[in-house]
Parts: structure tokens; C-alpha cells; sequence
């Protein structure tokens, strides 16, 4: 804001009049409170063949029943991605295929890869995922081992992503170390993510009654569910993070040998825990793994008790940053400013942008969490902002509002992907690739133009408060009004790109703007009580 602006506001503020307009004004910058989007309904499905934008790597990272996974790379952008390629020979097999898309919809949290977009191409479905560079957990258990401190700090973060899943109703199904992949090759960046949701239930919605999984991970009642006709709860997750953490502590497998013997002493709790190496392992990690192999299901803690446990407790917690945690909350203020396509144009970035780009946003997200269930309360959001800029700030005084903004589906929380997308750096969110990856979400004709038709069917599809077709028509003509700078009726790559970086200036324009007319406010008021 020019600083000659600033009298401007002082005169303006100096009389009881003037009160009411700075408060009116400050009200109009404020966000419309109908204003919502279900942040799901933007990850894009093309109907074309997903070569059109990857290439496709021949090396195959995974395989299984459903489907071959291969890494891949944007052709426009040089971005990395991990694409599962499955066949579909059967209307089960889509059915699963779609189950799976829907589940991985729906999870968004710092500890579970990421969706980003999904194609089909005749029999063939794809999905395209964020590629954790670093590698499986499995590998670096052969590689190198894992130290007793790596361990617990890669078996909270997993215990993280279970306790955010089950509190969604979905069990995974399938935790093993070949399902925990490492964000990123640099070993001192412990940053683990859980993947292939493949075999994951909606167990609010199902009875979990079918044998899935790896045998050697398996809780024993899913190995024996089908034949006894039992159902199993989430729990099953938690025996397979208690054989992670013996096997991770260890290199052995606590049960095994032929399918009965595996049976009889899981039934029997027998498995050795002394002994090389268990000598030198703590107590408490020994304690944790016989809590988590318990034969009965209801003798198992749930995730939260997981997180609690004494042995979690020793996990190596990073030191805030609170230079770091500012910055992040003021970008989240600015955010709370925004115009409705650049709110939308955010969310639907932020699912694009890997963990090597979010490593800062990561850490404030996780210090806000305080109780650790993946998602931000009003109450948390509080406390970071009054730890932060102080119990009489200016901030504080609209972060209820900034909330709101932020609460994109208006469902009382903000999740990991509404954080995200409001407090991305400057220097991130206008690199070249990242505003590629949110481009093409909205260029569904692969054509690299968004038409107006493009950007009202995103528009529709993503607000929650279904108003009139003609209003988002409305809203895509004033954007290319705007911002088609060429007037064909479409916004380019170039175009989309100035547009993205000029709305993203607006909005810190307009934070610093409205917090100055706060403040004003709030001295006419204190003049007009004396």
C-alpha cells in the first residue's frame, strides 16, 4: 500500500462518521459467508489417454491384483508423478477402481499420498498420484536397518495417517512397509506418506468380513474371517503397524512358518522378544509392539491410544519456528481476502503441490493440530494465531472470519488441503510448474486453453450452495473479461499465469488494506468512548 495513502486513512478516521465507513469497508473486503466449495469435486477426471500428458516410465515401481504402478512425467512441466495404470475386465473391477478414487477423494492429510487427477481411456483407468521419491520403508530396512529413534518417528507418522482414517470411517487394510514410501531421497527428511489405498473399506458402510492384505502383516481375524464368518473392525490396521514396528526394530517377522503354526501362536500372542536384538531395545518400544498384538481385537488400543503411548512420546519433535509459523499465518490472513476463482484456483493447486514444496506449511499445520486427529478446530486455530501475534492483536480480532475462509466445504473444520491452499508461499504457488499442474485442471480438452465452459463447470461442480447456472456463467464471463488479454474467448497458459500472480498481489494488497482500516476503526471507536 503507498505510504501516502496512510493520512488518508487517519483523516478519514478522525470523526464519528467516519467510523461507520471503515467499519462497512472493512465488512465488504470480508468474504462472502455463502461462499463454499467441496474441495473433492476439483480433482479432474479426463476422458483420453493419460500419454496425451506423461511419459510414461517402462520401470515398474509396484504391482499387485489391481494394478501396475510406474513413474511418469509431465511433459509440459517436468513434474514427477507415480501413475497406476488398471484394467478393467469386469464391472467389479470398476467398481473397486472407482471405490478406491472416492476413498483417496476423501483423505487429505500430510501423512497419506496424494490423488491428483484420474483418466480413462476405455478399459483402461488411471490414477495419478504424487510420487514419493524417497523410496519404500521396506527397502531402507534392507538397505541400511532403522535406528530405535527412526522407527518411532516413522510409526507416529503412520499411526497419524491410521487415527485420520478411521476417524473417516476407512480402514486401510493393508499396512506393511512397502505401503510407506518416503516423501524424498534426502535421508535426513524422515517425511513418510501411506499409499495404495487399494484394499481400503468404508467400514460404516460395509461389514469387513473378506481377507485381504499380506499374510505375513495380517491381523489373524482377517486371515481366518471368511471361513469363521466374522466381521473384523479398523483395529486390523493397528496389529499390522505393531508387526511394522517388530520388523522395522528387528528385520525379522515376529510369526512365521506354515499357515497353522502362523495361526497357533498368533492365537497364543508368541513371538520372541528377547535376545538378540531385543537387548538393546527400550522397554517401552517392546511394550508398545505386545500392546498392538493383542489376539483379541477389543484388547488393542485405537489410534489415538496409539499416539499417547509412552514409547510415541519419545519421538524427536523439531523446534518451532516461529518466524516460520508467522509467515504462514499471515499469508493465511491474506488469503481470507480473495476473490471466489482464486480461492478455487488455490484449492485446486494445492492438491498438485508435493511435500518438497509444502515443507514449512507442513510443520505449521502439524503444530496448530494439537490434538492430533488431522484437521483444524476453531479452538486450535485460536491458539496458533494468539501464540503467534498475541491475545490483542489485529489478527486475532478476524480469526474467527479467517476461519471461515478457510473452511472451504463449511463444515466446521479445515482440513490439510484447505490449509494448504491458503498459505502456500509466493515463491511456490507462481513456479512455472505448479501453476501448470492447476492449469491443466481446468483444460479438460487438453487443448492448453480453458474456456469459459471449462471454468462455469468448475465452478458448478465444486460450489456446495448450488445457485443458478447463469450465476457461474456470469462469474467465468467477468474472469475472461478480465484476463483474456488476446479477446479469443479462452485464457491461455501465459494468461492464466498473469492472472494467478496478479490476483495472488491483490490479495496481500487488500489484507494490508483491511487491517489498516481495522485498526482505524478501532481508534475512532476508543475517541468516540472518550
Amino acid at each position: 500500500m503507498p505510504l501516502d495513502e496512510i493520512p488518508v486513512l487517519r483523516k478519514a478516521a478522525s470523526s464519528r462518521n467516519s467510523i461507520h465507513k471503515a467499519r462497512s469497508t472493512w465488512q465488504c473486503l470480508h468474504p462472502d459467508a455463502s461462499r463454499s466449495f467441496d474441495p473433492k469435486a476439483l480433482l479432474p477426471t479426463f476422458k483420453c489417454h493419460v500419454t496425451n500428458r506423461y511419459d510414461i516410465d517402462p520401470t515398474v515401481l509396484g504391482e499387485g491384483a489391481d494394478g501396475t504402478v510406474r513413474v511418469a512425467s509431465d511433459r509440459t512441466s517436468g513434474q514427477k508423478v507415480a501413475i497406476k495404470e488398471v484394467e478393467i475386465r469386469c464391472d467389479v473391477t470398476r467398481e473397486l477402481f472407482l471405490k478406491e478414487v472416492g476413498i483417496m477423494k476423501d483423505l487429505t492429510h500430510p501423512n497419506i499420498c496424494k490423488l491428483m487427477e484420474t483418466y480413462e481411456d476405455g478399459a483402461l483407468l488411471y490414477l495419478v498420484m504424487e510420487f514419493c521419491e524417497g523410496g519404500e520403508l521396506f527397502d531402507r530396512i534392507l538397505d541400511n536397518g532403522m535406528t530405535e529413534v527412526d522407527s518411532v518417528n516413522i510409526i507416529w507418522q503412520v499411526a497419524n495417517a491410521l487415527r485420520y482414517a478411521h476417524s473417516r470411517s476407512i480402514a486401510h487394510r493393508d499396512i506393511k512397509p512397502e505401503n510407506v514410501m518416503f516423501s524424498c531421497k534426502d535421508m535426513a527428511d524422515g517425511h513418510v506418506q501411506v499409499i495404495d489405498w487399494g484394499m481400503a473399506a468404508q467400514f460404516d458402510q460395509i461389514q469387513m468380513m473378506d481377507m485381504v492384505g499380506s499374510t505375513i502383516y495380517a491381523a489373524p481375524e482377517v486371515l481366518t474371517a471368511e471361513s469363521l464368518h466374522q466381521e473384523y473392525t479398523c483395529k486390523v490396521d493397528l496389529w499390522s503397524l505393531g508387526v511394522v514396528t517388530y520388523v522395522m526394530l528387528s528385520g525379522r517377522t515376529p510369526f512365521w512358518g506354515r499357515r497353522a503354526d502362523i495361526l497357533r501362536n498368533m492365537a497364543q500372542e508368541s513371538y520372541p522378544l528377547s535376545g538378540t536384538p531385543w537387548d538393546t531395545v527400550s522397554s517401552d518400544a517392546k511394550d508398545f509392539i505386545a500392546s498392538l498384538l493383542k489376539r483379541a481385537q477389543d484388547q488393542r488400543p485405537n489410534a489415538m491410544s496409539v499416539l499417547q503411548h509412552p514409547w510415541m512420546m519419545k519421538r524427536t519433535r523439531a523446534e518451532t519456528d516461529m518466524d516460520s509459523m508467522r509467515r504462514v499465518l499471515i499469508r493465511v490472513s491474506e488469503f481470507s481476502t480473495s476473490s471466489h476463482l482464486y480461492i478455487l484456483c488455490m484449492a485446486v493447486l494445492a492438491r498438485q503441490v508435493g511435500h518438497q514444496n509444502l515443507r514449512s506449511v507442513h510443520k505449521v499445520f502439524c503444530e496448530l493440530d494439537t490434538n492430533k486427529d488431522g484437521i483444524l478446530e476453531i479452538d486450535e486455530f485460536r491458539r496458533g494465531f494468539e501464540r503467534v501475534f498475541g491475545a490483542g492483536s489485529v489478527e486475532m480480532e478476524s480469526v474467527d472470519q479467517v476461519f471461515s475462509c478457510l473452511d472451504l466445504d463449511r463444515n466446521g473444520t479445515v482440513d490439510y488441503t484447505e490449509f494448504c491452499a491458503a498459505s502456500i508461499s509466493e515463491h511456490v504457488k507462481m513456479q512455472e510448474g505448479v501453476l501448470w499442474s492447476a492449469f491443466k485442471s481446468f483444460d479438460t480438452q487438453s487443448d492448453t486453453r480453458i474456456t469459459k465452459e471449462a471454468i462455469q463447470r468448475v465452478l458448478q461442480q465444486a460450489d456446495l450452495n448450488r445457485r443458478p447456472e447463469h450465476v457461474y456463467g456470469e462469474m467465468a464471463r467477468k474472469a475472461l473479461r478480465q484476463h483474456d488479454e488476446d479477446h479469443d474467448g479462452t485464457l491461455d497458459f501465459k494468461e492464466w499465469s498473469k492472472m494467478m500472480r496478479n490476483c495472488g498481489r491483490s490479495s496481500t494488497k487488500l489484507s494490508v488494506y483491511a487491517r489498516l482500516l481495522k485498526c482505524c476503526a478501532g481508534i475512532c471507536v476508543a475517541r468516540g468512548q472518550r
